[in-house]
């Protein structure tokens, strides 16, 4: 406390100190304020509340570095590409293919989990005859994954489930897809089901769509196997 010359000072006998003591809240098992032996919940607080030792301040210390500097190589992975991808004077090749049904039995890369004779030929024609300069996969579960994520097999589908849900997953598929390719233009190939359809309003892309239109496992086979490159318009 400051006090201004000529002001009167308070005796000693008035000077306080206010230190505010935290209390302990009641234990929400046995309702003790302290720390009850007997009691599961009050031997979990302890264990929480206890100061850490050396090893474990340390412990936590290498964690949060190894943690930081995985962070920062991840950032620098994501803007070396981001360069990469800008340096081609060009807009940048994308393709989206839609997951299918028949899957691996283990756990694979996402390229490889897919067995379906409609995937592979969509992802062939990506590389092959698009010549895409990057392959994303749309996932009923996982939504915007790289070929090489490694997946387990799993059964979700898009099909048959409400309107909001389908929504929301593309809603947030767009929003993955925008920061990936922020700043970038994009020709997108679109190869997936209609109820994988993405708010292409929302990032700006017009997709080129070779199977639009065309029913049936056969015959999207054959226009994967058989069709030129796309143009742009989106239908061949």
């Amino acid at each position: 406390m400051l006090f201004l010359r000529g002001s009167p000072r308070p005796a000693a006998s008035q000077l306080t100190l206010d230190v505010t003591v935290p209390v302990l809240q009641r234990c929400a098992l046995c309702r003790s304020r302290g720390i009850n032996p007997a009691c599961s919940r009050c031997e979990l607080r302890r264990r929480r509340d206890a100061p850490l030792s050396a090893e474990q301040l340390a412990q936590r210390q290498a964690s949060s570095l190894a943690a930081g500097a995985e962070a920062a190589a991840a950032q620098s992975v994501r803007r070396q590409r981001l360069e990469r991808l800008a340096a081609l004077g060009r807009p940048v090749r994308l393709a989206l293919v839609g997951c299918g049904k028949n899957k691996h039995q283990d756990a694979t890369p996402a390229r490889e989990l897919y067995t379906g004779a409609l995937f592979r030929a969509a992802y062939r024609y990506s590389t092959e005859v698009f010549h895409a300069d990057e392959v994303l996969i749309l996932s009923a579960l996982h939504e915007v994954v790289t070929p090489d994520t490694l997946l387990t097999p799993y059964e979700r589908t898009l099909h048959g489930l409400p309107r909001r849900e389908r929504d929301a997953w593309a809603f947030r598929c767009a929003s993955k897809l925008e920061g990936l390719f922020l700043g970038l233009r994009v020709e997108v190939l679109f190869l997936a089901g209609a109820d994988y359809a993405l708010p292409w309003h929302m990032l700006g892309w017009t997709p080129l769509s070779p199977l639009k239109g065309i029913s049936g496992i056969g015959k999207q086979l054959g226009r994967l196997n058989s069709a030129p490159r796309p143009q742009a318009g989106g239908v061949l």
